[in-house]
């Protein structure tokens, strides 16, 4: 009879030790699944702001009509179109810092800043007007406040 007793303990152990193991496996699995909907957020919001830009005529043409030696112009230049800056940080959301660079087609266009936080990038070319062609990149910097 003693011994019997001795297997149900060990199994009720076993049991509960398996029934924790789930427990703390689905509360890590939720835990990642909620921080990985943050990016997806910032990068959809990412894309509405740029192709708000991209489908603006006004603003395409003032990014086209740049000169190759004004580039790459970041934010804090003065010769990034201060209209796109407008439009840029009236559509950026309270709990984000976003700020974008206009560079060549071919260039990787880097950010200039050191940020000690995720940045989340988009970027989109703008390739020509009725009148010119000048291709250009816009690219978008985003991370959280």
């Amino acid at each position: 009879m003693k011994d019997k007793h001795g297997w149900i303990r060990m199994v009720e152990a076993f049991l509960s030790i398996l029934l924790i193991a789930i427990v703390l496996n689905i509360i890590i699995n939720n835990q990642n699944i909620k921080t990985n909907d943050i990016p997806t957020g910032v990068y959809n919001y990412e894309i509405y702001m740029i192709k708000s830009v991209e489908l603006n005529d006004t603003l395409r043409n003032n990014i086209i009509s740049m000169s190759d030696s004004d580039l790459p112009s970041n934010w804090e230049n003065s010769t990034f179109p201060g209209n796109v800056k407008d439009k840029i940080q009236n559509l950026t959301l309270g709990s984000l810092f976003c700020e974008a660079q206009i560079c060549w087609t071919n260039s990787s266009c880097d950010f200039w800043q050191e940020i000690k936080s995720n940045i989340y990038t988009q970027r989109v070319f703008i390739s020509s007007s009725y009148q010119n062609y000048n291709p250009k990149q816009l690219k978008l910097f985003c991370w959280p406040k």
